[in-house]
C-alpha cells in the first residue's frame, strides 16, 4: 500500500525536509530511497503528490466557486 511506503520514506527524511520537501536535492532523494527501502521513483512520486496536494489546498483556500470549477476541470471531475 502506498501510504505504508510513504510512511517509511517520510521517516527517512530530516525534520527540515518534512517541513519544506521542495528543497530536497537529487542526491538526497537517493539517500532517502536507500534509507527507506523504497525506489527513487517512489520518493519522487511522494514529492509529486505533495506538490499536487499543495496546489489543491491553495485553490481551495481562495474559496470562490470559480476556483472550484477550475480545480474540477483540471482534475477532470466535472465531466
Amino acid at each position: 500500500m502506498a501510504l505504508d511506503k510513504w510512511k517509511f520514506i517520510m521517516n527517512s527524511m530530516r525534520k527540515y525536509e518534512l517541513e519544506d520537501p521542495e528543497q530536497i536535492s537529487s542526491s538526497r532523494i537517493i539517500e532517502i530511497a536507500n534509507g527507506s527501502g523504497a525506489s527513487q521513483h517512489e520518493v519522487r512520486m511522494l514529492l509529486k503528490q505533495y506538490k499536487q496536494s499543495k496546489k489543491v489546498m491553495k485553490m481551495l483556500k481562495g474559496g470562490s466557486p470559480k476556483n472550484l470549477d477550475k480545480m474540477m476541470k483540471k482534475f477532470s471531475l466535472n465531466q
